[in-house]
């Protein structure tokens, strides 16, 4: 298991500079706070962390300009007008995604190594433990930069701690991670516009020949962003954003304490952001700069993964690891 990330760990790597240095050690942090937060909430049901470890994964793709269509690669295929419009609409959604990469973690890795720092030790319910970490958040709503879903989310998460009933737990922490996924998609709103955009075309008025071409690139561009931005890798095999998710082996949609939630509060955020909240159908994300689209897909993959034992795999090799710790970029797929 890797070392525990500490508060100072996390505040290091939000502030690097290299974006795929940074984000290559946001991934791995995550894991790392993964594999941490079991010892507070136990392994059966995973925590946020488990789906962010992905999500920055897939993100790296971007940052690291690995989206260039091999006609677009090919200097005989397009003008260089258009070659030009790709590879600037390609760094262009670079520098968008590694702004919401770095503003996520940079909240929510502290956080959440905070979390353990208090936590950590064993100790019997103790209110002012919990109000120490709550204490440090600010009120008010996601949109204003308040934090109030972040405190009835850690307030839920601790309350998990302590919870022996199975069904219980599973839904608490499923509450939990819901809430911390609300606010920051809420969070993330800016950024997940900017990088689906096309950058301002206003440099390429041109002639219509040229024009032409310019306009073949923004083709391919949305076909490029719909094939990838609309793709979520998992250790188990890429999620399509914009297709219903499909049930894990077995059949059932959810695992048997997530089928039929009874808590309260947890029932009344299913039901407001999944409109068909007991099944897989109609999670589909057609537009991902939309939050209600992204939040309908979201809820449910975070419900029917919840105890998915593939999500604790590591993303990098040992070797890679090692590479990042030296400051190095790693080799071999990333």
């Amino acid at each position: 298991m890797p070392a525990a990330l500490t508060v100072a760990d996390a505040h290091r790597i939000a502030t690097m500079d290299d974006p795929v240095l940074r984000n290559l050690n946001i991934t791995w942090s995550y894991h790392r706070l993964l594999c941490d937060w079991t010892w507070l909430v136990g392994a059966r049901n995973l925590s946020w962390s488990a789906y962010a470890v992905w999500a920055s994964k897939t993100a790296g793709r971007f940052i690291r300009r690995e989206l260039l269509p091999r006609r677009a690669r090919s200097a005989g295929q397009l003008a260089p007008p258009a070659r030009r419009f790709i590879s600037e609409a390609i760094t262009h959604t670079a520098t968008h995604v590694a702004r919401g990469n770095q503003l996520v973690f940079a909240e929510l890795g502290p956080l959440f190594a905070r979390g353990l720092a208090l936590w950590g030790v064993k100790h019997r319910r103790d209110p002012a433990r919990r109000d120490a970490l709550l204490a440090e958040l600010r009120a008010g709503p996601a949109e204003e930069d308040g934090q109030d879903l972040l405190i009835r989310a850690f307030t839920h998460y601790y309350d998990a701690m302590f919870e022996d009933r199975p069904r219980r737990q599973a839904e608490l922490i499923l509450l939990a991670n819901a809430l911390v996924g609300y606010h920051e998609q809420t969070r993330l709103q800016d950024p997940v516009a900017s990088a689906l955009a096309l950058p301002e075309p206003k440099r390429w008025r041109s002639p219509p020949p040229v024009s032409e071409l310019v306009d073949r690139a923004g083709e391919e561009w949305r076909t490029l962003m719909t094939r990838w931005a609309m793709t979520m890798e998992l250790p188990d095999g890429d999620v399509r954003l914009g297709r219903d998710l499909p049930p894990l082996p077995g059949g059932r949609p959810f695992p048997a304490e997530l089928h039929r939630p009874r808590h309260p509060e947890l029932r009344a955020l299913l039901w407001s952001l999944d409109p068909v909240p007991n099944s897989l159908s109609g999670t589909a994300a057609e537009d991902w700069t939309c939050l209600e689209h992204r939040m309908r897909f979201i809820v449910d993959l975070f419900r029917s993964r919840q105890q998915h034992r593939p999500l604790y795999s590591a993303p990098f090799s040992a070797v890679q690891v090692r590479a990042l710790q030296a400051g190095r970029l790693p080799e071999g797929r990333l």
